[in-house]
């Protein structure tokens, strides 16, 4: 079984090949994947949406059922696997005949710290809008608000973010964001400054919907604000 990562949170529904589909299928597995019945960031439609593909098999294919199940996913998908192996989640789906027994399970780049990620998110846009001079002296930033801040904290970190968000193109001042960022994404390693410029567009990301709703209920949870030091 093959989960997708996060498709946004737009109404259309999609679902991609599994990246080793013609490898699996040379060695003989049969597999497949679902849509999700919503998008957004919903971790439990993608767990019942699989686990139902899952024991559909034999109704589709007219064969007997398989004898191990095994998941994989990417991203959001990554959690999606982890979740449907849950030892909570499989005593609870069993109750409405939805338990899939996954003989094995491979995240990849999955998001394995569930709320974290998003503590993370937090954290991040937090320390870019006060090292950037835009800090408003609390944890939320309405949508509204979002794009004029960033944009104010791109133009001091970056000598031009446009045409260069990677960590060459930063200003003195960005020099504290470089190391902010390295900190709250796993600290020191070798491709750390290669990745940088990539992480931005993500991690600087204003999200709408669920998303964003997550993000607020952990703002809540820690009462963080921004009226202590600046970030370092």
């Amino acid at each position: 079984m093959w989960a997708h990562g996060f498709r946004g949170e737009n109404s259309e529904l999609t679902v991609d090949n599994h990246p080793l589909r013609e490898y699996l299928i040379a060695l003989g597995y049969a597999w497949a994947a679902s849509s999700y019945s919503a998008n957004y960031y919903d971790v439990r439609a993608g767990v019942i949406d699989t686990n139902k593909l899952a024991l559909a098999f034999s109704d589709i294919t007219d064969a007997p059922a398989p004898d191990r199940y095994i998941i994989s996913g990417a991203s959001m998908g990554g959690h999606i696997t982890g979740a449907a192996i849950e030892i909570e989640n499989i005593q609870a789906l069993a109750q409405v005949g939805l338990d899939v027994d996954y003989a094995g399970a491979m995240p990849i780049c999955g998001v394995m710290g569930d709320s974290t990620l998003f503590d993370y998110f937090g954290g991040y846009g937090v320390s870019m809008l006060e090292l950037g001079g835009a800090g408003t002296g609390s944890y939320q930033v309405s949508a509204e608000e979002a794009p004029a801040l960033i944009a104010t904290a791109r133009e001091a970190l970056w000598i031009d973010y446009n045409s260069n968000k990677n960590a060459n193109g930063l200003t003195e001042q960005g020099g504290a964001l470089y190391q902010v960022l390295q900190n709250l994404s796993g600290g020191e390693r070798p491709i750390y400054p290669e990745a940088f410029g990539n992480y931005q567009d993500l991690a600087a990301a204003a999200p709408e919907g669920p998303v964003r709703a997550l993000l607020e209920q952990r703002a809540e949870q820690e009462e963080l604000v921004c009226s202590g030091p600046t970030p370092q």
